[in-house]
């Protein structure tokens, strides 16, 4: 059954009267009427029902996520992306502390921001492959979810995600290429395994977790600021040449650190980088650093050597090695020793030294430590181009 309207449409000399015949809910124009009309004529339960139908298709793509709370159990089903949500506004949320397990079936392709705050007595979640994107303050405050498996289809973790949440490790898959400001801040974490598919590891990322040893990935270009700020046990950290920046107070706090060597693409320590870590004993800065920032050393008073491997020694704020034993060993490239007695941060140090088993070559001559050697008493050798000196590695 089919019915016609007309509806004028345009302005001025451009308005012209068209006829529409509605077949179903559905229209299409027949035939142009003229230029003019001094009248608009349809018929309004034609159009009324397209309008119907138009907003309930238009509501029918926003339903497409459901939930379901049975029990104690959430389930979260259907296809597409779920809503991101205000602070305490998620629809489930007055029944939040009801729950102790979540379910997202297979279809759901995203975690919206805050979905499930606050669900402090859940204790398992399933997340199924599919989901791409996990939300910011996802789980925020779920204080008994201990563990989860993220599938290898999220690309993004997104910021204090699981923040405070009592998950004691986590795998990070393969296709993950970013972490969040504080995705697992004062998480109970043990172990974590970074993949080789992130390139930066973001603020506060870590913070307060419980790690022991952990090793960046060579795709790692860049550490934010306090990413490991407080991991208490945190004892031996790998990081790759390939990074070439570590954030403010990246590591502060880390208590039982004992030695860290920075690789030989940064070029500058970032304040407060290695602030109380009071157990770090020893330091190797690279000869690629150029400047390090305040407070790096505060609060490390049981530093028994520090090697810098610089030609130049980098420029020191006034409180870079507060609390650093200035009768230390300070270990520099031996043509530097004398730069590094006169310069501004290094000159309080009362024990510069060369560094021992590198050799120089002054006037066509190698020396070790002041006193000439052969040159076959070294078979391998590794050469630094430098207008100050050139070192060589004996094997």
């Amino acid at each position: 059954m089919s019915e016609k309207f007309r509806v004028r449409v345009g302005h001025g000399l451009f308005r012209k009267l068209v006829c529409y015949t509605v077949f179903g809910d559905t229209f299409k124009e027949d035939e142009t009427i003229g230029k003019s009309a001094p009248f608009l004529y349809f018929t309004m339960k034609k159009i009324l029902t397209v309008l119907i139908s138009c907003f309930l298709c238009i509501c029918s793509i926003h339903a497409e996520v459901t939930w379901k709370l049975d029990g104690r159990t959430l389930t979260i089903s259907g296809s597409g992306d779920m809503d991101n949500y205000s602070y305490r506004q998620s629809p489930w949320y007055p029944k939040c502390k009801d729950i102790y397990n979540i379910v997202i079936e297979q279809g759901v392709t995203s975690i919206g921001d805050l979905s499930f705050q606050d669900c402090i007595n859940v204790t398992s979640v399933i997340i199924p492959d599919g989901v791409i994107s996990i939300g910011n303050y996802a789980f925020l405050d779920c204080q008994y979810l201990k563990s989860v498996i993220i599938p290898n289809s999220v690309v993004s973790i997104g910021h204090s995600a699981f923040y405070n949440c009592s998950l004691t490790s986590v795998t990070i898959p393969n296709s993950v290429t970013s972490i969040g400001k504080c995705a697992f801040w004062d998480c109970h974490l043990n172990s974590v395994t970074i993949p080789n598919s992130m390139t930066s590891i973001g603020d506060d990322a870590f913070y307060g977790c419980r790690i022991k040893s952990v090793t960046i990935p060579n795709s790692v270009t860049s550490i934010g600021n306090y990413a490991f700020f407080e991991c208490k046990y945190l004892t031996t950290i790998d990081i790759p040449n390939s990074v070439t920046s570590i954030g403010k107070g990246a590591f502060a706090e880390c208590k039982n650190l004992t030695s860290i060597t920075l690789p030989n693409s940064i070029t500058s320590i970032s304040d407060g980088t290695f602030n109380s870590c009071t157990r770090l004993k020893t330091i190797v800065i690279p000869e690629s650093v150029t400047s390090i920032g305040k407070d790096v050393f505060l609060f490390c008073e049981n530093i028994a050597s520090l090697t810098c491997e610089a030609c130049v020694p980098p420029s020191c704020d006034i409180k870079s090695f507060s609390d650093v034993n200035k009768s230390i060993a300070v270990y520099v490239p031996a043509n530097s020793v004398d730069a590094y007695k006169n310069a501004d941060g290094w000159k309080n140090f009362t024990n510069i030294q060369a560094i021992p088993g590198k050799y120089i070559i002054t006037d066509g001559k190698l020396y070790t430590n002041n006193s000439q050697i052969n040159e076959q008493d070294i078979s391998y050798t590794r050469n630094f181009n430098n207008t100050a000196w050139q070192a060589l590695y004996p094997a």
